[in-house]
């Protein structure tokens, strides 16, 4: 086995929440630990992070840690939704196997110890064999057997993406055959589902420039590469990529993705809905909507920067914990709130206090926020009625569920489509819960989250922009996207952010219009989350 250091290495949030994700899976699957797994998982760590011995650190942008680990992550869902879905289950052993492979299928960008001439992109078009040595003398070294490191080893194969393996013969032994398939899909879903699409083309085009550098363009292409220009230029090919490069590899790998639908189980598959979303998303401008209220008073010319950030730093010093509550009758409360008494303090309330604002001009600024001037002066008078309806039903006594499912209905049948839903956002865990939802019977969502880096709802929540996918089942780039023998899954989604001044937390979500939602239909949306969210917003905070 590889020496280790003496330190538990120092990791970033989420490639260790992701570790533990795939350490979870394992337990749920198969009701046990897995002492292989945890060592193996750690290694890799200790192998990116340049302790092991013979290598560097990875100095690459884009083919990291993180990626690898989410592609290892990726892996471990599809191989649980065919356990959940299929009379023959894969063992533990076929787990461990194809997360091994997954998590070392791109350490062959790591640079060998001493190597000073560039950072690992120069490994770009031959990295599938340097990764299977580096995995192969790493099973040689926890002693596995040698069949068990050559089936392992082999499955990088299918990583090779200017090769088609001939996977019945390579892979003889059905269960293997499909573990094959499984990792070849991973890493394709993976790159193309990320949240951070654009970013990392960027990144993977730094990568290829290296190899382009030391081994030159022309020779590159003498052997049969495609040669980009520009990041752009490589961006600009996605749709292409995807359509006539991807798709009919995944066709030859089984479409095992639909298996996602089966590991998430509520008719969805969030991988397949962010790959829909980075390809065809129609967004509403380049940036939200929504803006906080200390933006919108600078953006109205109301406040200058050093008031704003001066405001930010008093609210900051009152931000101490609160006392326990104490019993106070309502005369006493009111009395303290009209005097200004009371124990928190908003940012408009202290610019108010130090006089960089009129309580008119905040009032602008708060309208402006939750209802956009240039969107709120296209509405009829039906949609403004609703938004009237809607603000009643928030500000009534009652804050119970059935209060939003009726606001989901109403909005609705106000837009023409068949229900909606609310998730909510759990930073620490790194996933959306739906909380309130038409669509589904409660049995079929109580309980269940969804990641918040995959999905419409987790694009929309991470880029904070409004979104929309009309057909996603009918949209010819994407295949088996939703699993029939789930219950009512949508056809074609709506979603929109839903945000408050301490920031975005959450994500509302219209389902199945027959003709297609529109850009109108997102923009009413956006209103109806704002309101919804200042009325969330205040029930989360005293709760």
């Amino acid at each position: 086995m590889m020496a280790h250091s003496n330190d538990t290495p120092t990791l970033e949030e989420k490639p260790l929440h992701t570790i533990s994700l795939i350490s979870t899976i394992f337990q749920e699957e198969y009701q046990a630990g897995s002492t292989s797994l945890g060592e193996i998982l750690h290694d890799v760590v200790e192998l990116y992070q340049g302790h092991w011995p013979a290598y560097e650190p990875c100095q690459v942008g884009y083919h990291t840690l993180q990626h690898s680990i989410e592609v290892a992550l990726l892996t471990a869902r599809i191989v649980a939704g065919w356990n959940r879905s299929e009379p023959e289950s894969f063992s533990q052993d076929h787990f461990v196997t194809v997360v091994t492979a997954a998590l070392f299928h791109d350490s062959g960008y790591i640079k060998d110890r001493g190597d000073t001439i560039g950072f690992g992109g120069k490994f770009t078009f031959d990295h599938v064999a340097r990764s299977k040595r580096i995995l192969a003398e790493y099973l040689t070294s926890r002693d596995w057997p040698i069949s068990r490191i050559n089936q392992t080893v082999a499955l990088l194969d299918t990583t090779e993406f200017n090769h088609t393996p001939d996977l019945d013969e390579s892979f003889p032994d059905p269960l293997t055959r499909r573990l094959a398939s499984i990792l070849g899909t991973t890493d394709l879903i993976a790159q193309m589902s990320d949240l951070n699409y654009i970013a990392n083309i960027r990144a993977l085009f730094q990568e290829l420039e290296e190899a382009y550098t030391i081994i030159g363009r022309k020779e590159l292409e003498r052997q049969g590469h495609r040669v980009f220009d520009s990041a752009e230029a490589l961006l600009h090919e996605t749709v292409n990529f995807y359509e006539h490069k991807v798709l009919p590899r995944l066709r030859n790998f089984g479409n095992v993705y639909s298996y996602l639908v089966n590991f998430f189980g509520n008719g969805r598959n969030p991988y397949l809905e962010s790959i829909v979303a980075n390809l065809s998303v129609q967004l509403l401008g380049k940036d939200s909507p929504w803006q906080r209220i200390g933006s919108i008073l600078t953006s109205l010319g109301a406040i200058s920067q050093d008031q704003l950030a001066e405001a930010l730093r008093r609210q900051k010093s009152l931000a101490n914990p609160l006392p326990p509550p104490q019993i106070v009758s309502f005369q006493r409360r009111f009395l303290n709130w009209s005097n200004g008494a009371t124990e928190q303090k908003t940012l408009g309330d202290i610019l108010i206090s130090m006089g960089a604002i009129s309580p008119a001009t905040l009032s602008q600024g708060l309208i402006s926020q939750v209802l956009p001037p240039r969107d709120f002066s296209s509405l009829d008078r039906e949609q403004i009625e609703l938004l009237l309806k809607i603000s009643v039903m928030l500000h009534g006594a009652c804050h119970d569920p059935w209060v939003f499912q009726q606001i989901i209905s109403l909005t609705a049948s106000q837009i023409g489509c068949s229900g909606g839903s609310i998730l909510l956002a759990v930073p620490d865990r790194h996933e959306m819960i739906v909380a309130v939802s038409t669509l589904l019977a409660r049995e079929h969502f109580e309980g269940k989250t969804i990641p918040a880096d995959k999905g419409l709802a987790g694009w929309v929540f991470s880029h904070g922009q409004a979104a929309i996918i009309n057909s996603i089942d009918t949209d010819t780039r994407i295949e088996k996207a939703l699993d029939r023998r789930s219950p009512n899954p949508p056809q074609s989604i709506l979603a929109v952010p839903m945000c408050h001044n301490s920031g975005r937390f959450g994500v509302m979500e219209m389902y199945d219009k027959p003709d297609g939602f529109t850009d109108d239909d997102a923009a009413l949306l956006v209103m109806i989350a704002n309101i919804i969210a200042v009325a969330l917003g205040d029930i989360l905070a005293s709760s």
